[in-house]
């Protein structure tokens, strides 16, 4: 973000800080990595408290508060989430329309710990085995009750549904099908094979180890609730599995995707164990594929965007570069 954000973000929070304590002063504010909305760490100094440090999270002026840039919705999950025992952020404040600091936003804890390198070369047995205490928390999300949070979760969302958002983000004049590969091909076969009766329950829906904050060895924080909502579970673990296939990406990123420490099959085991139930292995392979034409589908929608200048973030320009190799490694995960 800009110089000129970074200062506007400052004065308002400001304003926001003093509206809700009195006396506040915010220092050492800090852009936060990311590829959606804004995110800045700060220090919260108020009278003669012990500086906190806090995470806002927000979105620019004059984009609508929906989808993932719902923040305001993002603050309601993550503290039902803490409700129900799983390891998020405190939320400190939030607000889906305030007049003091002009925009939608959430205010929480800055959780201090341990990242995994992303460098592959450099991931250790202690990452590992981090990775292993990952898998085995995904389940206590799965195992949440849905049906008591749907006023923060909304409604279950259906395959049915999440095949029509996706084709609505790829079927338009303005995205170039043609560097995609056999995407459409993917597609097909998945609608085909579709599983029948897939469990429901509360989906992270973007659950790697870059949105997880870890202790010495455990889980202490999962961060980034924005694309959460009710639905096939095994989303989250086809897509886990899909981000640790080095075979369903090309060039760097496929070694970016040895990153993980762990093979998919390992995911799925840690998973497993976790869960205290084995998985049909047709319906993980199924959702393995779709993991593979989601990311395809939202890889070509943000390169659109990108080359039209809408949302500029030039990852999209090498990440669209491996679509056909997953369309190709979803095929190939259908055909086994």
């Amino acid at each position: 973000m800009s110089e000129a954000d970074g200062d506007t973000i400052r004065e308002r929070l400001t304003w926001l800080a003093q509206s809700k304590v009195g006396q506040a002063q915010v220092e050492q504010l800090e852009p936060l990595p990311g590829h959606a909305g804004l995110g800045y760490s700060f220090i919260l100094r108020q009278g003669t408290e012990p500086p906190r440090k806090l995470v806002i999270r927000t979105i620019p002026d004059g984009v609508p508060a929906v989808g993932p840039a719902d923040v305001a919705r993002q603050a309601k999950i993550m503290r039902s989430m803490a409700a129900a025992g799983i390891p998020v952020p405190e939320i400190v404040w939030w607000d889906g329309d305030d007049p003091v600091f002009g925009r939608p936003y959430f205010v929480c804890a800055f959780v201090e710990g341990y990242k995994t390198p992303d460098d592959w070369r450099r991931i250790t047995e202690t990452d590992r085995r981090l990775g292993r205490r990952a898998m085995q928390a995904l389940p206590r999300i799965h195992a949440a009750d849905w049906r008591g949070l749907t006023a923060e979760w909304g409604a279950p969302q259906t395959l049915e549904l999440e095949f029509a958002r996706l084709l609505n983000l790829y079927d338009r004049p303005t995205v170039d099908a043609s560097v995609g590969g056999r995407l459409a091909v993917l597609r097909r076969r998945l609608l085909e094979r579709r599983p029948p009766d897939p469990a429901v329950g509360c989906v992270h829906g973007d659950f790697h180890w870059g949105n997880i904050i870890f202790g010495d060895d455990d889980v202490r924080a999962i961060l980034d609730w924005e694309l959460a909502f009710v639905g096939p579970i095994l989303l989250d673990v086809g897509c886990i599995c899909f981000y640790a296939d080095p075979e369903a990406f090309s060039g760097d990123f496929s070694d970016r995707a040895r990153r993980f420490g762990l093979t998919p099959d390992e995911i799925l085991d840690a998973y497993q164990k976790g869960s205290g139930r084995r998985l049909p292995s047709e319906e993980v392979a199924w959702f393995r594929a779709f993991s593979a034409y989601r990311f395809g589908v939202i890889s070509l929608f943000n390169l659109m965007l990108h080359q039209r200048g809408k949302r500029r973030d030039a990852m999209w320009e090498t990440m669209a570069l491996s679509v056909p190799q997953m369309a190709e490694r979803g095929l190939e995960i259908l055909a086994k």
